[in-house]
């Protein structure tokens, strides 16, 4: 049809009559009831909040390419409802964003078969499963989780990235990621059955904060990085990082039932401050090291270490127990600053140990044979070594 015969068209419209325009391709679509099934690739959209509903989902994802735009709006579950968004299967190419899905009778999100979901400015709240389980490679930023009593606040498979997510009183822990998952500026706090923030091996975390869950606050596997975070007054342990994970420039402070950093064999902890935990304030497996970090006042050994291990420039203060305690033989304990902790503050009965360089009274050590301990000597002696262990 010619533009001069469309012109005459409307030109002989009665008045008051528009043109019926058909919805492009492109434009998003309304999302006005639930149960609704997104079964094309596209944009769709909340036209206003939903719920609450008991029905068996809210929105069932069918094809691959969907965004669910929640423009601002809350996506309610309610009694005999299921999960509040869901995919029966894989799919690929899944954005939910800018919304609140709450009190549904399953997880909030259960995107769990699903690779590569992106979720942005969500809250997650009050679902009586997962707040959400999503697939491998999860993108998620500026998302909270709170009050889901039936699972974790957020649970992900491998290699997710999470920025500035929060999690806060669920029932079976926080944050939960797979191997290879990076956790930026998180938070975790009020867990009642399970840990603040846990991931797998090879993760990274850095700036997060666990406070007050009843189990741990951070778990990480092997080979993880765990850097600027904090965690205090979390039940069991603050962090607990596995075979030669680094823990560094952290702070931890009063465990209820635990200690402080504890990190599997050939770990490392450097640059941590560690207090008021009621067990001990770092706790190494073999060939681990320690470096730079201050543990002060906790309840039993300010820092306790296994054969082999490198104790490097550590201050120790008024902790419950010995400054440093060694478990087992070939450890080097180089540097370190002792002061008024209540047992010896170094306790190294075993044998083989390198011991140069220390700051604290001979009196105050217990040291085994067969290897290299230095003169203990006052620091104005004219003849002391530069190996020399120094009388405070």
């Amino acid at each position: 049809m010619t533009s001069s015969v469309v012109c005459a068209l409307l030109l002989a419209a009665p008045a008051g009559w528009s043109p019926v325009v058909p919805a492009r391709a492109g434009d998003p679509r309304p999302i006005d009831s639930v149960p609704f099934d997104a079964d094309e690739p596209g944009t769709y959209v909340l036209t206003g909040d939903l719920g609450p509903c008991g029905a068996a989902y809210g929105i069932r994802i069918l094809a691959d390419g969907v965004v669910i735009d929640l423009g601002g709006f809350a996506l309610e579950g309610g009694l005999g409802s299921g999960p509040g968004i869901v995919a029966p299967g894989a799919a690929e190419g899944v954005v939910v964003r800018d919304g609140r899905i709450a009190g549904w009778g399953g997880d909030g999100i259960a995107l769990g078969e699903v690779a590569g979901v992106e979720l942005r400015m969500l809250s997650l709240h009050d679902n009586a499963g997962h707040g959400a389980h999503l697939g491998e490679r999860a993108r998620l930023s500026d998302c909270s989780s709170e009050f889901n009593h039936g699972g974790r606040g957020i649970l992900t498979g491998a290699g997710a990235t999470l920025a500035r997510c929060t999690a806060r009183d669920n029932e079976y822990g926080g944050l939960f990621t797979g191997a290879g998952s990076t956790l930026l500026e998180c938070s975790a706090e009020g867990s009642f059955y399970g840990s603040g923030i846990e991931s797998g091996p090879d993760a990274v975390l850095r700036d997060c904060r666990a406070l007050e869950n009843r189990a741990g606050g951070i778990r990480v596997g092997a080979g993880s990085l765990v850097s600027g975070c904090r965690a205090s007054a979390n039940l069991f342990f603050g962090i607990e990082a596995g075979a030669e994970a680094i823990v560094r420039s952290c702070r931890v402070r009063g465990s209820v039932d635990g200690s402080g950093i504890v990190i599997g064999r050939g770990g490392w902890a450097e640059d941590c401050e560690v207090g008021g935990n009621r067990r001990r304030g770092i706790d190494l497996a073999a060939d681990s090291i320690a470096r730079g970090c201050t543990v002060r006042g906790n309840g039993q050994a300010g820092l306790r270490a296994r054969a082999g291990c490198r104790l490097l420039r550590n201050t120790c203060e008024s902790n419950g127990g010995a400054g440093i305690e060694l478990v087992g033989g070939g450890a080097t304990v180089d540097g370190n600053v002792f002061a008024s902790n209540k047992a010896k503050d170094l306790l190294a009965p075993g044998r083989g140990h390198f011991v140069v360089r220390n700051t604290l009274a001979k009196g105050r050590a217990v040291l085994g044979g067969g290897g290299f301990v230095a003169p203990f000597s006052d620091r104005d002696d004219p003849e002391r070594g530069p190996l020399d262990n120094l009388r405070p």
